[in-house]
């Protein structure tokens, strides 16, 4: 939320964030598994899960779809290095919808996104394992906010993340750093 009468600011924000200068804070808020496009006629998009392994030797695209920011390309490049997959990076970011579907068909290639990836004509969305790759997304703001609808926003994360299981994730599951040596156990 924008405060009026302020310089062009932002109190709360949701993304990811692996460091942030004080004042600001962050709490996570969804851990939400990282999947893959597949065109329909890849020889990947037959399984019913896909190995990180058989993403080797593919290029996948990192930089397609809504969630591609720097804290998105922060996380899966950690997640591809160990399996000595190289992404395709030598393009800009595809946003929307359509462009995400002339990108599946033009490239014919895996892109890496989110579980809760809309349906793209002519892909499919597979779950990637070995591991269980997760994206944690936070709310960001600055302390000391006092806004009231910045504790709302708090308790609308703590009902939705309890109602809809957002803060659980398998276990074994990946996470990137800094996140991963904050995770509790």
């Amino acid at each position: 939320m924008v405060r009026p009468g302020r310089r062009r600011s932002c109190d709360v924000t949701f993304g990811r964030a692996p460091s942030l200068p004080d004042p600001v804070r962050q709490r996570p808020v969804r851990y939400e598994p990282i999947t893959v496009v597949l065109p329909e006629r890849h020889p990947l998009a037959g399984l019913d899960a896909v190995p990180f392994e058989a993403l080797r030797g593919t290029s996948p695209c990192i930089r397609a779809g809504d969630h591609a920011t720097p804290g998105w390309e922060h996380a899966v490049l950690q997640l591809l290095a160990p399996f000595g997959v190289d992404p395709a990076l030598a393009h800009p970011h595809v946003q929307g919808a359509g462009e995400l579907a002339r990108h599946v068909r033009d490239r014919d290639a895996p892109i890496l996104t989110l579980a809760g990836q809309p349906a793209v004509p002519g892909a499919v969305v597979r779950r990637l394992v070995d591991p269980v790759a997760i994206f944690p997304w936070t709310m960001i703001w600055r302390a000391g906010t006092d806004h009231p609808g910045v504790r709302v926003l708090h308790e609308a994360v703590d009902e939705l993340a309890a109602a809809h299981g957002w803060l659980s994730a398998p276990d074994g599951a990946w996470f990137p750093e800094p996140e991963a040596s904050r995770l509790p156990g």
